[in-house]
């Protein structure tokens, strides 16, 4: 992901680069007369490509001392608002390395984007600038190409930013297979030595849930090893009893979950089949029962009920299965689901524990009569709380710190490829002054006149966005590891982006062509 926003910064960057070199060309073109005028009272070429290199140089470090004020502003934005467990977050700072950096880059594109244009301005023919209006048709050209070079990074970017912001959306609409809302999960560490004795903890989670279970809006509590979205619990081999080995299918792995008898009802896990742990289940002297998810019972029976079947996890540990539950997600959005087996908290009390706590009103208005029923039973005991709508959100945390991050460098990409464009064209504009009246005055209407110009935008937009597509298309393989749900090449995406950034150029494109059709016959005629 790192890597992939590197490679964004870059491509804004370039497009920045070539959105300088074009207006510079635009800016010393327009300045030929002056050029010439200079070169014809004795100005040297070097002399004059001095001049416009210094020119370049001050706005250069302008911009790169302006970048770095808004720079450091926007590292205090960017680590205010990334998710927990970003790598080396804490390490992102502005330091000497940061500053000789953008020094370096800045030289760099002073030197390719900078000096060379100004010294091809540098080079231009004597005769044709002293005449006013002459135009080079290669130097339009050039303009052109870069257009089209800004419009097709740009697209590549806003198509890669469509494609995150897609992935988002899917992982936001998963099945759960449980409701997060509602909840408040109290986190109990029971690490200390008076826990080492399994019946010390099976009595604190029953009195606790007790007490809880009491409570005014409380509708359900439960206990649980691993939470959904936080871990799946350790993997644990068993048998299918009564099965074969030469079926190939008489052993298996899943995820080996300790929970009491309300943990389901207090997630608002959705029941398949059978039934979920009762009170009664969770007992040392009782006979052992086992809940599995669906991708257990698809795995392992496939077509047919597993209600019934029994599970050996050891020589001395057998469990029927009574229930099937829907998939839970269960270390992240994206990991597929796997199977899953929740057991009595009786049969395998844990240490760290997560208990769930649905309510009918506020989850936070009850956290502190939650503390006090815990700290009844031992007042010693420390508590962290929050709630299963937390899990989700940071689950996608990370995502969507992502697809903001590419969107806001799209969107930078987009303004910088408009601004191109709109220079381009006022300045196209300019020069077919005296055409653009020439053709009013023989009867042509603004209509006529903005159309003329904007097919010139309709087209660097047509070509920018073909050429965009194709290098979308290769860089969204890169982009393949952080999408989930959506392919590289998307076409409601690629679409959707093709879209976007069009109507943008054009709406560039419309700005000078309505001041031109908005100009007097004769002052257009005039030049002016």
């Amino acid at each position: 992901a790192v890597t992939i926003l590197l490679g964004a910064v870059g491509l804004v960057l370039l497009i920045a680069c070539v959105n300088v070199a074009n207006l510079t060309l635009v800016r010393a073109q327009g300045r030929e007369r002056e050029i010439a005028v200079r070169a014809a009272i004795g100005a040297s070429r070097w002399r004059i490509a001095r001049t416009l290199v210094a020119e370049s140089l001050v706005l250069a470090v302008l911009g790169a001392v302006g970048g770095l004020m808004v720079g450091r502003w926007a590292i205090d934005a960017i680590v205010a608002v990334a998710p927990d467990g970003f790598p080396r977050l804490g390490q992102v700072h502005l330091d000497w390395r940061v500053m000789g950096f953008t020094v370096a880059v800045t030289a760099l594109a002073v030197v390719l984007f900078g000096v060379m244009p100004s010294l091809r301005a540098s080079q231009a023919n004597l005769h044709d600038g002293l005449r006013a209006g002459a135009v080079s048709a290669g130097r339009g050209r050039g303009r052109d190409v870069l257009v089209v070079a800004e419009v097709a990074l740009a697209l590549m970017l806003t198509v890669g930013a469509g494609l995150l912001l897609r992935s988002l959306g899917q992982l936001r609409n998963l099945e759960l297979g449980y409701q997060p809302t509602g909840t408040v999960v109290l986190d109990l560490d029971l690490t200390a030595d008076r826990y080492r004795d399994h019946d010390r903890r099976i009595q604190l989670v029953r009195e606790t849930e007790s007490l809880i279970r009491e409570l005014p809006g409380v509708v359900s509590v439960g206990t649980t090893r691993a939470l959904p979205l936080e871990s799946g619990g350790p993997d644990s081999e068993f048998d299918v009893v009564g099965r074969a080995d030469t079926d190939g299918n008489a052993r298996g792995w899943a995820f080996y979950t300790p929970v009491s008898a309300g943990y389901h009802r207090a997630i608002g896990a959705n029941l398949r089949a059978g039934r979920f742990l009762s009170d009664a289940d969770d007992s040392r002297s009782a006979p052992m029962v086992v809940v599995i998810n669906e991708a257990a019972a698809k795995q392992y029976w496939p077509g047919q009920s597993p209600l019934g079947a029994r599970i050996r996890f050891s020589p001395d540990q057998e469990a029927e299965i009574v229930g099937v539950v829907a998939d839970l997600r269960q270390r992240n959005l994206a990991e597929p689901i796997r199977p899953a087996i929740f057991v009595p908290f009786a049969h395998a009390p844990q240490i760290q524990l997560a208990m769930v706590v649905r309510v009918e009103a506020d989850p936070g208005a009850i956290l502190p009569a939650l503390r006090r029923s815990v700290w009844t039973v031992d007042p010693s005991l420390p508590i962290e709380h929050w709630s299963m709508a937390d899990l989700m959100a940071a689950a996608t945390s990370r995502p969507r710190f992502n697809a903001v991050l590419l969107g806001l460098f799209a969107g930078l990409a987009v303004l910088l490829a408009v601004v191109g464009v709109y220079g381009v064209i006022s300045f196209g504009v300019s020069l077919r002054r005296r055409e653009i009246g020439v053709r009013m005055a023989l009867g042509a209407g603004r209509g006529d006149v903005i159309g003329m110009v904007v097919r010139k935008g309709v087209f660097l937009a047509a070509v920018g966005a073909v050429a965009g597509l194709v290098g979308a298309l290769l860089a969204g393989q890169l982009l393949g590891r952080l999408l989930f749900g959506v392919s590289p090449a998307d076409p409601v995406t690629l679409a959707g982006a093709v879209l976007a950034v069009t109507v943008a150029i054009v709406a560039a494109s419309v700005i000078p062509a309505r001041r031109a059709a908005a100009g007097r016959v004769t002052d257009l005629i005039r030049g002016e």
